[in-house]
């Protein structure tokens, strides 16, 4: 009976080994699957993100040139305002020469005639 025993015993190991190979086995290949998996995910969020980088580049390009024409023509506006502006107080300037000079005149006029009045 012993014999049989050890017989049936070593059996139900050989069955457990057996189990355990095939699950070890399966364990590997579902393994390697997933990496298989993974690998191509990583390679294809790799392109997402490539090709969304240069769309991204693209769009900066874009909205930098706009930003340079725009300020290029605010700078233009600037200018033609401030040349206005500048000759605006030209005139004011020569304006102001005028009447002070009148006013200097007046009071020479003024003053000679008071000169003259008191002589």
């Amino acid at each position: 009976m012993h014999v049989m025993e050890e017989s049936s015993t070593d059996q139900r190991f050989r069955e457990m080994d057996k189990r355990f190979d095939r699950l070890e086995a399966a364990t590997a290949a579902s393994t390697a699957e997933l990496r298989r998996e993974i690998k191509q995910s990583v390679a294809e969020l790799r392109k997402e993100n490539q090709e969304s980088n240069a769309g991204l580049r693209k769009e900066i390009q874009r909205a930098t040139a706009e930003l340079r024409r725009e300020i290029k023509d605010s700078n233009a506006e600037l200018r033609i305002e401030f040349l206005a502006t500048n000759e605006r107080v030209d005139t004011l300037q020569r304006t102001l020469l005028q009447i002070g000079g009148g006013m200097i005149g007046t009071m020479i006029v003024v003053f000679g005639g008071l000169a003259a009045t008191q002589i």
